[in-house]
């Protein structure tokens, strides 16, 4: 393997959950570093992706995954663990641009991710289970393909053109 891209990755994903429940200290749910980012990465944005597909990381190793998990996808945080017991994504600080209105309450929480679900893919284009500004940019990153953001930004619009969506 050269390298994987994960896009919604869902919470009971296993090796997604070891990662996290093992990260490095001073992480956090929603960003989270794994052995120094040498071969797993977390994204939570475009704009997070963009920048590893557009500078090149020696710190990052020749086989790369990248799990791409926005802040706002239910399918990415939704566990039977919030029953009873706040996530540690709901009690850390929401990652700067990502502000976060949910607080969490037994069953109440759980409901509210639960009743999310089914319209996750819905979402506007880089919220909730909608990663379609990601793909491209993912696989550049973990291809460690050597991009300009001028010639990704083309190659997106080129795509987007292609899908019968509007360009950047």
């Amino acid at each position: 393997m050269d390298g994987i891209l994960l896009t919604g990755p869902p919470h009971f994903n296993p090796l997604r959950t070891q990662f996290v429940t093992r990260r490095d200290p001073g992480s956090t749910e929603t960003a989270p570093v794994y052995a120094d980012g040498l071969v797993v990465r977390f994204a939570n944005d475009e704009e997070h992706v963009r920048q590893w597909a557009t500078t090149r990381d020696p710190g990052w190793g020749p086989a790369r995954m990248l799990y791409v998990q926005h802040t706002s996808d239910p399918v990415a945080w939704w566990s039977f663990d919030m029953i009873l017991r706040e996530p540690d994504w709901l009690s850390e600080p929401a990652p700067p641009g990502h502000e976060r209105e949910m607080t969490w309450m037994p069953f109440v929480s759980f409901l509210q991710v639960s009743a999310d679900l089914p319209v996750a893919a819905q979402a506007p284009i880089g919220y909730g289970h909608n990663y379609g500004d990601s793909v491209l940019a993912g696989f550049a990153a973990i291809g460690d393909v050597d991009l300009t953001p001028a010639r990704l930004t083309e190659l997106e619009n080129q795509l987007v053109s292609i899908r019968g969506d509007n360009p950047k």
